[in-house]
């Protein structure tokens, strides 16, 4: 697909292969709720295990913390390529039977978001906190979502948002026929919208909402492997939606820590929720009525001129000016 070969591109851009595999403290944080992952996986064991950590299971029962589904894995596995520094803190939230019809099953290549049948709450109650408190991440990607709000799941996601931790969630697949989806529709939350490889708004998206970002980016014919065939097959829905601007903001935030030299308090607002969404914001243009987010339209006409006749230490400072500029007008 060319939009994953130029997002490619524009990883390499930005020096994701300059950064230690040693430095892990200093890596962008990801915890990743789902079915798990097969670690035994090949493609698992591809992306590198040390930055895929051994699932936790958060089911009432002494189930076996690896995916019997193939969704978590597929999730997981996408977000690696995508996010090739981030480390990756996997919660199983479900078990593959309690998956089927109920959440994420594919009718038509469509993925539905998950309506939580026979998922209890308190499965991701437990990974929100357990993210916040123990793994202490810096974001928590939520691939699915319900219909009806729940207070214990919102208030877990704002203790979250208190510890400077971004939520980023997908916004649902039913069209105008349903609102976004929970969590994401809360204010507190990114919810993001998928598009194919134009950019153009995918038809499944719940209709944009007046006086908040709608934030789009790609999510349709995500190519995956296919657990029961071994074989390779394409994905569509905002979960992976959500998972595409989860990776966009960890190789922007992990190149910032690295490579702009910020003093301490712009740096720790730039990992804020505030900063995820202005950095957001700054690759994303009008279209559809949806804020599309291609990351390479961060690059300014500045930008493409250091990039094609600068040299490197002029390039950052171009990015690192234009980034800060920026903060200084949202604060």
């Amino acid at each position: 697909m060319v939009w994953l070969k130029r997002y490619r591109q524009w990883v390499g851009v930005y020096g994701q292969d300059g950064i230690s595999y040693s430095s892990e403290p200093s890596r962008y944080k990801i915890a990743v709720l789902c079915t798990g992952v097969d670690r035994k996986n090949k493609f698992v064991r591809i992306h590198n295990q040390r930055r895929i950590l051994p699932p936790r299971n958060f089911l009432d029962n002494e189930a076996d913390s690896s995916d019997t589904h193939g969704w978590g894995t597929a999730i997981v596995c996408f977000l690696a390529e995508m996010s090739p520094s981030a480390m990756l803190y996997v919660a199983k939230i479900a078990e593959g039977n309690q998956m089927a019809q109920s959440a994420l099953v594919a009718i038509e290549k469509v993925e539905l978001i998950a309506s939580f049948i026979g998922i209890k709450l308190t499965m991701l109650l437990k990974a929100i906190r357990y993210a916040v408190h123990d793994w202490s991440v810096d974001m928590i990607v939520v691939p699915l979502g319900m219909e009806y709000h729940d207070r214990g799941i919102s208030a877990a996601i704002l203790e979250a948002r208190q510890h400077n931790i971004t939520v980023v969630a997908a916004a649902g697949n039913s069209g105008g026929n349903d609102r976004v989806a929970f969590p994401a529709r809360m204010p507190s939350v990114i919810a993001v919208h998928a598009t194919d490889g134009h950019g153009n708004p995918s038809l499944f998206n719940p209709s944009p909402v007046k006086a908040r970002k709608n934030f789009s980016t790609l999510g349709e014919s995500i190519p995956t492997i296919s657990k029961s065939t071994n074989e390779e097959c394409y994905m569509t829905g905002t979960a992976w939606a959500a998972c595409t601007a989860a990776a966009i903001l960890s190789v922007v935030i992990q190149f910032a820590r690295k490579r702009l030299e910020m003093n301490g308090e712009d740096l720790q607002w730039l990992n804020s929720p505030e900063g995820a969404e202005l950095l957001l914001e700054l690759m994303s243009s009008d279209r559809g009525g949806y804020n599309y987010v291609a990351p390479w339209l961060f690059f300014s006409g500045e930008i493409d001129e250091r990039m094609a006749h600068g040299s490197q230490a002029e390039f950052i400072n171009t990015v690192k000016g234009q980034v800060v500029a920026a903060m200084r007008r949202s604060r």
